[in-house]
């Protein structure tokens, strides 16, 4: 008979290593701030209506909230470095459609 182990039994000499993923069961609000304001504001920077491109920036500042949110709240601080940055570029272009 061959000294096999059963399938359900895990060979002598090892280690079995357990990792559990923490999660809260539902998407955070920033996260979902981040989703649907991002993907708004990237859509409506392809839209060849000049009337519509201009509302971009609107929705591209609106997330920006959330992604200063997140990236604190996770001490991401180059992540939030570049929510400056982002933020900067929003602005420009609100100065541009809406202001100027």
């Amino acid at each position: 008979m061959v000294d096999d182990a059963p399938w359900n039994q895990r060979p002598q000499g090892y280690v079995l290593v357990v990792v559990r993923a923490q999660w809260e069961g539902t998407l955070g609000l920033e996260q979902i701030g981040i989703a649907l304001c991002g993907v708004v504001a990237v859509w409506l920077t392809q839209d060849r209506r000049e009337s519509w491109r201009r509302w971009a920036c609107i929705f591209g500042i609106l997330g920006q909230p959330f992604w200063f949110y997140a990236a604190w709240s996770a001490e991401q601080w180059g992540i939030f470095a570049l929510c400056l940055l982002y933020t900067y570029a929003w602005v420009r272009g609100l100065w541009t459609h809406w202001a100027g």
